[in-house]
């Protein structure tokens, strides 16, 4: 029996070690999140007033915790790592293409990029003045990118989303363990700003080994 505990605690520890050794595509480090959801003034608010609203909410709270200090870096998300959630979409390279390959689509801001310590492999990450009405903007993981173009570079490709339109392809971005530690998910980034979600998470990163405080 109690060798057989000994296996058993071996294999345990070794598959700690393995999955601690993942690399998880971003930096959980010195890093606090926070959910925020907006709640409309009227329940008969239109969507543009709600919109109106929740974007104003999501600017006026990076803004704040922008300028505290020990605060490097702030960003919002629709969908934190290593969470469920979010939509999927079929994108497509092409008109001659014929089956959508499935991605989850994230929607980040301007800033998420940075809080989260996910890489820029090429091209650049989005900007406040992005905007992802037609033609639009959008940032692949290195696994969506390598699916859609093998071999190639997808920057300035166009990509198809089917209802949710056209896109552009400005960027390519290390790959996110987003649901599990086993295989990185294959995603897609949209401009959060573009439609705000009535719930988004807050990312915030300490410039020192403190945690940030929210």
């Amino acid at each position: 029996l109690a060798a057989m505990l000994m296996i058993g605690a071996g294999l345990m520890l070794r598959s700690l070690a393995r999955l601690m050794s993942v690399d998880t595509g971003f930096r959980p480090e010195h890093v606090a999140t926070m959910n925020v959801t907006a709640v409309p003034k009227s329940a008969n608010a239109t969507y543009d007033a709600r919109q109106v609203g929740e974007r104003a909410l999501v600017d006026a709270l990076i803004h704040e915790l922008s300028g505290m200090p020990g605060i490097s870096a702030v960003g919002a998300v629709d969908v934190l790592p290593m969470t469920f959630g979010g939509l999927r979409i079929g994108l497509t390279a092409g008109a001659g293409e014929v089956t959508p390959y499935d991605a989850a689509i994230v929607q980040a801001d301007s800033g998420y990029l940075r809080a989260a310590g996910i890489g820029l492999v090429r091209g650049r990450w989005f900007t406040a003045l992005d905007d992802s009405v037609k033609p639009g903007a959008i940032v692949l993981s290195q696994t969506t990118a390598d699916s859609l173009w093998p071999g190639q570079d997808p920057i300035g490709r166009t990509v198809d989303a089917g209802r949710e339109g056209k896109r552009v392809v400005i960027g390519v971005v290390d790959d996110v363990r987003q649901f599990a530690l086993t295989e990185p998910a294959a995603q897609a980034y949209d401009p959060l700003h573009d439609d705000v979600p009535q719930t988004v998470s807050l990312v915030e990163v300490a410039s020192t080994h403190e945690a940030p405080v929210v």
